[in-house]
């Protein structure tokens, strides 16, 4: 078998160019002129083998590197994790705000609930502080298989790269259910090699192959560095020979992962299980592994036969797959109760506070019928997923707690969680999909909270008249007065946006026999008043009503509350209307908002339509307006 510094010298054959592109980025780096790069193409086809190879000539740079894992994909964070514990250190350079929030995130202190701008903006000071020092370069495999929260913060830093000694180079399968989206940066595609360098590569592997073998090799491996080598390796010297028939010909992917199998399937059941325990925990513990062997009367020495045959390296406390293909044939070879056998001995090798949501996760993975205890955890692994802002994950968490649950009014929460947590994350279909298999099932106030953010997300996103109608359906079946104020208040502001004039109105006298509980539901009454009154063109009470909620605003601490109010009071400011009246509200509610934990809350933004549609109706003429 060839050796891994063969194996990258035949993987390269044929990629002049693209080692090309690789140096122009380190060198830019070097130079201070900061940048990145993705690297696509399809399994197999020499992504590892770049990136190893930038790894090599990087010197004397410092590397960074992480690899995605599928079933760590939503475990937030976890990626930015192991990308920069090497660096941690460089958090005490950032400002509290950022520190704090990064922090939170990593499990390093309690979560802040801190929004994904601070942690971003975080992780792009932690970076840049660090090739400070010296020049530095993140290196980031398989991002396909990233947490999205960790994904989403390192395109974030990436994007603004400018005079920073930094590169970062990501590795992305293309061809998988997920992909890794990484709009604005600059692509590398790799295709299969051509004719003369696939036939070194080949040539390198199966130097007795008859040439109607080697023939045969190069149109099934289709120019893929990582067929030619695995596939000759998996022939006999009789079938090199051409004494023996060649396998019939297979897709790529099942291909590959074919042949990781029938080595896989050489070896000993005990060596086998003790593989897919490490392809089921997917963080590279060792100790963990072992833990989990050992509860199922698995020998010490399980994994040893496998590290001989090169499926794993162990180096320290940690297993690596010799290529994911490895880890991906395991785990999809594997039946059904395999797969919960090895979940539960995780689970249960999984000790301690720092430990608990991957031990709640295996716990999830393990258990195939309804069970309210499990679910109940993984939904408390979800909040805090939300806590750090891992709003992808936390909605993977909440949907498997929902398949979990024992009855349906738990089952409906965590699904409309889920949904929630969806829409937080950017994931619109994903919300989308959840909130119509959920509403069906929904009764009383959580089918409210399901139309209500169904309209919000319509009103976002798709048409505000559509918004409108679901903002009212919600309205009118709702119980709780201070949620039905909520829901009208989004129903005013889309009608405003879309320009409805008659619908601000009618909003507004739909608040009628609606009692106040709090300030703050008594600042949304008399808003709702005075846009009505706005709108309908009853300038003079309008602005007598709308002064009234924004003196009541000065003394609030509700973020939405005060967003509205300083859009309001700016926005009246800015028309030469009672000028200076909104600065008691405006320097508050941005104060508050800067200190507050998670900044603007989720869903808010400005609203420059409802200021054009107020302007037009008294703001302009001397009256107030928001």
């Amino acid at each position: 078998m060839a050796g891994p510094g063969l194996q990258q010298a035949a993987q390269l054959l044929g990629r002049e160019a693209e080692c090309a592109v690789i140096d122009r980025l380190l060198d830019a780096a070097r130079a201070g002129a900061g940048g990145a790069l993705v690297v696509r193409g399809e399994p197999g086809i020499g992504k590892s083998a770049l990136l190893d190879y930038a790894r090599q000539r990087a010197a004397p740079m410092a590397v960074l590197s992480a690899s995605g894992v599928e079933a760590e994909s939503d475990l937030a964070f976890a990626g930015l994790h192991e990308l920069l514990r090497p660096v941690l250190g460089c958090l005490a350079e950032l400002p509290d705000i950022q520190s704090q929030a990064l922090a939170g995130a990593l499990g390093l202190a309690p979560s802040t609930n801190a929004d994904r701008l601070l942690i971003s903006a975080a992780v792009l000071g932690v970076l840049a502080a660090a090739a400070e020092d010296r020049p530095t370069l993140c290196v980031v495999d398989d991002a396909q298989w990233l947490d999205r929260p960790s994904a989403d913060a390192l395109v974030f830093a990436a994007r603004r790269l400018r005079a920073e000694n930094l590169a970062i180079l990501f590795g992305a399968r293309e061809g998988e259910a997920v992909r890794f989206e990484a709009a604005g940066l600059p692509e590398l595609m790799l295709t299969g090699l051509g004719h003369e360098p696939a036939a070194a590569v080949l040539g390198a592997r199966a130097r007795t192959a008859v040439p109607s073998v080697r023939d045969r090799l190069l149109a099934e491996a289709a120019g893929n560095p990582l067929a030619l080598m695995e596939l000759a390796g998996g022939l006999s010297e009789a079938q090199l020979h051409g004494l023996v028939p060649l396998p019939e010909a297979m897709p790529l992917t099942p291909r590959l992962e074919g042949v990781f199998r029938q080595r896989i399937g050489q070896l000993p059941h005990a060596v086998q299980t003790a593989l897919l325990i490490a392809a089921a925990d997917n963080t590279g513990d060792a100790p963990a592994v072992l833990r989990a062997a050992a509860g199922l009367q698995l020998p010490p020495d399980a994994l040893d036969p496998a590290q001989q045959a090169a499926l794993i390296r162990i180096s320290g406390a940690t297993i690596s797959f010799r290529h994911p293909l490895v880890r991906s044939a395991l785990y999809q070879a594997a039946t059904l109760s395999q797969r919960e056998q090895v979940h539960a001995a995780l689970a249960g090798a999984l000790a301690g506070e720092e430990n608990t949501d991957r031990r709640v996760w295996h716990q999830a993975m393990a258990t195939l019928t309804g069970d309210e205890e499990v679910a109940a955890a993984l939904e408390a692994s979800a909040r805090r997923a939300q806590l750090r802002a891992g709003h992808a994950s936390a909605a993977t968490a909440f949907l498997r707690a929902a398949e979990l649950s024992t009855d349906d009014a738990h089952r409906v929460q965590r699904m409309a969680a889920a949904a929630q947590a969806a829409w937080d994350a950017g994931q619109l279909a994903r919300a989308r999909e959840i909130i119509g298999q959920t509403l069906p099932l929904a009764r009383g106030q959580a089918g409210v909270r399901l139309l209500h953010l169904s309209g919000v997300i319509e009103g976002r996103t798709g048409s505000m008249r559509e918004a409108y109608a679901r903002l009212l359906e919600a309205a009118e079946a709702s119980t709780d007065p201070s949620l039905t104020l909520d829901i009208l208040s989004e129903a005013s502001e889309g009608a405003a946006f879309a320009g409805d004039t008659a619908s601000v109105v009618e909003t507004g006298q739909r608040i009628a026999g609606i009692t106040a509980a709090d300030d703050v539901d008594r600042f949304k009454l008399i808003s709702l008043r005075a846009f009505a009154r706005l709108f309908a063109g009853d300038h003079d009470e309008g602005r007598v009503l709308l002064a009234d909620a924004l003196r009541l605003a000065a003394t609030l601490t509700d973020p939405r509350a005060l967003l509205w109010a300083a859009d309001a009071a700016s926005t009246c400011d800015g028309s030469g209307a009672a000028a200076g009246s909104g600065a008691p509200v405006v320097e508050p509610a941005r104060s508050r908002l800067r200190r507050r934990p998670g900044g603007i809350p989720s869903g808010a933004r400005p609203r420059p339509r409802l200021r054009r549609a107020l302007g037009e109706h008294g703001c302009h003429r001397g009256h107030v307006g928001p």
